[in-house]
């Protein structure tokens, strides 16, 4: 007999156990899949997190020390980047289609304002706000409990070692770029962001989600399950009674997902860990998919957009009174890029 930690169901749930294969630890984990809302927790959280938060963790690449970029390369990302999130500019907007950019893409129907203040939970290294920076945005904040260290401060940019509870202030945006999967506790968490929001403050939500044909085709060798970091795997209905609970609307869903559920499920179903040398996250010529596979693994990901099937989702929120969210639903529009 167990919880759910996210509509609070008690009874029987389905158990699965899960490997972490990110790194190829290869240390199992029992999950639990609500036989209510749907959602799959972890059944134990581990008592050390960080050992699977290591110094090569994805999200802790500084892309800002990278080697240095041409100018000109330079100039076209930072117009792309720009069209991707204010729009109105026709080559940017070629650009972003040429070469596409998912974190920023989901950010193109906030509407943002340069003069909002953001703020990044589960930041990493601050790769997504520096491209905020670098396109005019000066009032950008980031926090993260498993950086190895505090990031170096820009005018208008700061990125700090810790957790939401330790902040004070408001926010006009408050993003969770796959980082609110990672949370222990989920009500208190999205609780936390409501009261940090400005009265007309939006919640961004990019997590993976188990309403998805991925998961069903994949079980746990889903690269999105990603044990025993992913705490929490939503499902769409999940999600949604998770925000009424905590007096947030639901603004919108966005499907999101891109080729990555497929290969890199298809490698960890062939043994290849994503940190692997043969991984095509890696080095993609060692791993094994060609050039066609990748594009139509790319098609295969917008048409379950379209269908409203993908394996991540944006979903918008903001907070509001009880009597309104009772009444509020969140409303799913599928898109594809």
């Amino acid at each position: 007999m167990s919880s759910c930690r996210i509509c609070r169901r008690e009874g029987e749930h389905r158990r699965v156990k899960a490997r972490e294969m990110m790194f190829g630890f290869g240390d199992e984990f029992d999950y639990l899949e609500c036989s209510a809302c749907g959602c799959v927790q972890i059944e134990r959280i581990p008592p050390d997190l960080s050992r699977y938060y290591p110094a090569a963790y994805y999200s802790f690449s500084d892309a800002a020390g990278a080697r240095p970029m041409h100018p000109a390369r330079m100039w076209l990302r930072r117009r792309r980047n720009a069209a991707l999130v204010k729009g109105r500019d026709p080559v940017g907007a070629w650009l972003a289609r040429r070469f596409p950019e998912p974190n920023l893409a989901c950010l193109g129907f906030l509407h943002l304002r340069e003069t909002d203040r953001i703020l990044d939970v589960g930041c990493g290294a601050g790769n997504l706000l520096r491209a905020l920076h670098d396109i005019g945005f000066r009032d950008l904040h980031g926090i993260d409990a498993f950086i190895p260290s505090e990031g170096h401060d820009r005018p208008g940019l700061t990125i700090r070692k810790g957790s939401l509870g330790d902040l004070a202030g408001t926010y006009d945006v408050i993003l969770f770029h796959h980082s609110f999967e990672h949370v222990p506790d989920p009500a208190e968490t999205l609780v936390a962001a409501r009261d940090r929001l400005t009265p007309n403050g939006v919640c961004l939500l990019r997590i993976p989600t188990v309403s998805s044909l991925a998961w069903r085709h994949y079980g746990t060798d889903w690269v999105q399950f990603d044990a025993p970091r992913h705490l929490h795997l939503f499902s769409r209905e999940g999600i949604a009674r998770l925000a009424d609970r905590v007096g947030m609307a639901g603004l919108e869903i966005r499907d999101v997902s891109t080729a990555f559920q497929f290969w890199g499920s298809e490698q960890y179903r062939k043994g290849i860990p994503l940190e692997s040398e043969r991984s095509f996250a890696k080095h993609p010529e060692r791993a094994p998919f060609t050039k066609q596979d990748i594009h139509a693994f790319e098609r295969r990901a917008q048409e379950l957009n379209r269908a409203g099937e993908g394996d991540e989702i944006a979903v918008l929120l903001r907070k509001t009174d009880e009597e309104a969210s009772s009444r509020a639903r969140l409303v799913p529009r599928s898109v594809s890029g």
